[in-house]
C-alpha cells in the first residue's frame, strides 16, 4: 500500500493525555459501584460545578500524564515497524497546544489511577486491531448481503458495505441492481 503522510500540527509540539481504554472502563466501573453522596454543603451562590446538591459528581478519568505528540507518533511507528511520513503543520486555529486530565479527585475518591503507560497501550491496542481485524474479515468472506430499497439509506448502504462483503442491491420496482 502507498504510505500517505499524516498531518502533524504545532509541528509536533502538542501534549496530549492519552489514556488506556481498560483503564477508562476501569475508572467506570469504580464511580459506578460507588455513587456519589448528595452534597449538602453546596450553594448556588458559590457552586462547585464538580457536585451538586443532587447525588452525582464530575470525575476526570484521565491518565494524567502528558506526552510529546511526536513522541506518541514514535510510539506507533515502533509498535507497527515502520517510520510515518510527516506533514509538519502549523497549530490550527482554535487548537490548544497542551492539554491533560488532572484526575486527582478520581485518586482522592477512589484510590484510583489510570496506569497503562502510552507505549504498553498502544502495543495491546494495535495487537487487539490486528487480531480483531482479521478474523472479523474472515468471516465477512463468506457474508452476503440483500438490500432491499436503494434510496437515500440504501443506496449508501449498498455502496458501503459492497467495499467489504458480497452485497446485492434491489430498488423499489424489484430491479437487481
Amino acid at each position: 500500500k502507498k504510505k500517505k503522510k499524516i498531518d502533524v500540527f504545532n509541528y509536533g509540539n502538542h501534549t496530549r493525555d492519552f489514556t488506556y481504554i481498560d483503564d477508562i472502563v476501569a475508572g467506570i466501573i469504580k464511580c459506578v459501584y460507588h455513587p456519589p453522596k448528595k452534597n449538602i454543603k453546596w450553594s448556588g451562590r458559590k457552586p462547585d460545578p464538580a457536585s451538586s446538591k443532587d447525588p452525582w459528581k464530575i470525575y476526570n478519568i484521565g491518565n494524567n500524564r502528558p506526552i510529546q505528540l511526536l513522541d506518541y507518533i514514535e510510539a506507533l511507528e515502533k509498535v507497527l515497524g515502520m517510520k510515518a511520513k510527516k506533514n509538519f503543520l502549523p497549530l490550527q486555529l482554535g487548537d490548544i497546544a497542551n492539554t491533560y486530565a488532572n484526575s486527582n479527585n478520581l485518586q482522592k475518591q477512589f484510590g484510583y489511577k489510570p496506569s497503562t503507560s502510552v507505549q504498553d497501550g498502544i502495543y495491546k491496542f494495535i495487537e487487539w486491531y490486528k487480531n480483531f481485524y482479521l478474523k472479523w474479515s474472515m468471516k465477512i468472506n463468506n457474508l452476503k448481503l440483500a438490500i432491499i430499497g436503494l434510496g437515500y439509506v440504501g443506496l449508501p448502504l449498498a455502496v458501503e458495505f459492497g467495499k467489504v462483503i458480497q452485497t446485492t442491491g434491489y430498488d423499489l420496482n424489484k430491479k437487481r441492481v
